[in-house]
């Protein structure tokens, strides 16, 4: 069995992805400190203008030095509310959004406290809706050592079909809400191009 690690991540990107897939488990490290610029609360919507940056709000401002399981989601924000409307703005006319865009909000409308929890909980049905089958299991351990999967870094810039790349170009920092609402299950077949084109 072949283990990955990553921090638990807001919705990341196809990169993320590719480097997942090529794992069995993905053990998902809680106890990393959190980066308030980073990908643990902070995803890339595409729009007709062109990216869009979402951030998670969150209880605490910065939260400096604290651990990712100890952030706590502020769910009082107006910010919190825009990104369903966002979502509905931006891919509503996508192939999958009727379908996996109510499974989001069951997910959303729980409002879980804690942003570690939100994450891993979306990534877990992110991977069933893109086809994958990856096991995610949470890891009290933290280990500075560990390879972790990440997305970060200059993209792959493989390009797949997106809502609105006649217009403004492909984007290849684009979040999982992009993958899941323009291909679905179709990602399966574009990752295996992906990853042939990367060897």
């Amino acid at each position: 069995m072949k283990i990955g690690y990553s921090l638990p991540v807001f919705m990341p990107s196809a990169d993320w992805w590719i480097q997942a897939e090529s794992f069995s488990t993905v053990r998902v490290l809680k106890t990393g400190l959190f980066d308030y610029r980073s990908a643990q609360r902070r995803c890339i919507l595409t729009t007709a203008q062109g990216p869009q940056s979402y951030s998670l709000s969150l209880l605490g401002g910065r939260n400096k030095g604290q651990t990712i399981d100890a952030i706590l989601l502020d769910w009082r924000q107006p910010s919190m509310r825009d990104l369903p409307v966002a979502l509905v703005t931006n891919y509503a006319r996508t192939p999958y959004f009727d379908e996996l865009f109510p499974e989001f909000m069951d997910i959303w409308n729980k409002q879980p406290l804690h942003l570690s929890h939100l994450n891993q909980n979306l990534l877990v049905w992110a991977q069933k809706r893109l086809g994958l089958s990856l096991e995610f299991l949470s890891e009290p351990v933290f280990d500075a050592h560990l390879p972790l999967i990440s997305s970060a870094g200059k993209p792959s810039g493989i390009p797949y079909r997106q809502m609105y790349d006649g217009q403004i170009g492909f984007v290849p920092e684009a979040s999982t809400f992009d993958l899941l609402f323009n291909l679905g299950p179709e990602f399966r077949f574009w990752m295996q191009e992906a990853r042939t084109y990367l060897q």
